[in-house]
């Protein structure tokens, strides 16, 4: 679902996580563009262009790294790939070179991994479809990097988030490990599967400061969230909670989230894991462009990117002014195109569209005041069973059972 302070940028504009989970409106990360910039650079000067310009040692280094570059993007997983310098989040690094070689019966490393590719034209399995065949060789290998008594505790609805997540990568099985053990450490430290029963403290205020919760449902069931990020009081925000509070009520958000989406499937009867985001820009002032909000947004973005991966399925921008607009032009290249290809940009007549794209509003209208608490409070009681099981079609049940069967004979 990267410690260096974002670049500056004119405006804010939105920002799915990679791995197209939530989306948040904050400023490209550096090495995002460094990423971008190299890639290109690759693309525009071939190896061995502009010889005449280099000396013979420069060239034997040149033919090297291309050697190097070829296996890499045929997926040579016999070479060596080592991280780049780039700061950030523990774990969540981009990394350059080739991959190293290693035991495939051992559980891969990040370092292991290949480096991040922006792929067009993939289109993942629809959510509500058991596992495909290809799907389930990838959890066998990972229920074994995993164990089976920690893989069998996974909750449905996450697995099938970073299976699903991850299907574009050609180290397919390796980024499913990695990203979801990650998380699953992640989730012990945070409390993740607890922190419905036990709130954070003064929620309310918290949903009053950042206002954000369900409003209605789109044609194929999806939940829709509203975020009213021109409300967003940044400034009081700061004042009123430390930034670790703050990650511990957007960690509240996103498993109140989580628990809907569960409840919304056993409604349906059908697996829909993901949600429509409209974010309502009306009220965007200066506190928008501060250090405090790119701090906000950054850390938000960790926590969704790396830790619920797969959770948007399609993010409406309303109301925004121009430059907002004029910032989404700019940032849209440097997103991942899975996730720039989400996103909508739309005015004031966005009413229109959400008829289009049969978004139905409850009441026809976006409510006065929102948040997940009270979305909590209307879920079935049962202890948070059923959150912390997930959901899943009969037919991923029992590939899941023979699956297991299959690893014990």
């Amino acid at each position: 679902l990267r410690e260096e302070p974002p670049p500056p940028l004119a405006a804010p504009a939105a920002a799915p996580c990679e791995g197209t989970g939530d989306p948040v409106l904050v400023l490209p990360p550096r090495e995002e563009q460094l990423l971008s910039t190299r890639s290109e650079s690759e693309r525009e000067s071939p190896p061995g262009a502009r010889r005449s310009e280099v000396s013979p040692s420069c060239r034997a280094s040149q033919h090297k790294g291309s050697d190097r570059q070829s296996r890499r993007v045929a997926g040579d997983k016999s070479a060596t790939y080592s991280s780049s310098s780039g700061g950030g989040k523990k774990g969540r690094r981009r990394l350059s070179g080739v991959q190293a070689t290693r035991d495939p019966t051992e559980p891969p490393k990040r370092s292991d991994l290949l480096a991040e590719e922006k792929v067009k034209g993939f289109v993942p399995r629809e959510e509500w479809l058991p596992f495909s065949e290809p799907e389930l060789q990838v959890l066998a290998t990972v229920r074994r990097w995993l164990g089976a008594a920690r893989f069998d505790a996974v909750p449905l609805d996450l697995l099938v988030c970073f299976v699903r997540g991850y299907a574009y990568r050609k180290d397919w099985a390796e980024t499913v490990y990695v990203e979801l053990s990650e998380a699953l450490e992640w989730r012990e430290r945070a409390s993740a599967d607890s922190v419905l029963d036990s709130p954070p403290a003064d929620r309310p205020l918290f949903e009053q400061l950042y206002q954000s919760g369900p409003v209605g449902r789109d044609q194929q069931g999806h939940i829709v969230e509203l975020m009213r990020l021109g409300r967003l009081k940044v400034s009081r925000l700061f004042k009123s909670f430390e930034l670790d509070a703050i990650i511990k009520q957007v960690t509240y958000a996103a498993e109140a989230k989580r628990a809907c989406n569960i409840a919304n499937c056993g409604a349906l009867g059908k697996r829909t894991y993901k949600t429509v985001v409209v974010i309502d820009c009306q009220g965007l002032n200066s506190d928008h462009l501060g250090k405090e909000f790119r701090v906000l947004m950054k850390k938000t973005a960790e926590v969704l990117s790396g830790h619920y991966p797969e959770t948007m399925h399609k993010t409406y921008i309303i109301n925004g002014p121009l430059i907002v607009r004029a910032a989404w032009n700019v940032t849209r290249h440097m997103m991942h195109p899975l996730s720039a290809a989400k996103i909508a940009i739309l005015g004031s007549d966005w009413k229109k569209v959400f008829d289009r794209d049969g978004i139905v509003l409850d009441g026809n209208s976006l409510p006065a005041s929102i948040g997940w608490s009270e979305a909590v409070g209307e879920l079935p009681a049962d202890g948070g069973a059923a959150r912390r099981r997930g959901w899943a079609p009969p037919a991923d049940l029992a590939a899941l059972a023979a699956l297991a069967e299959g690893a014990q004979g």
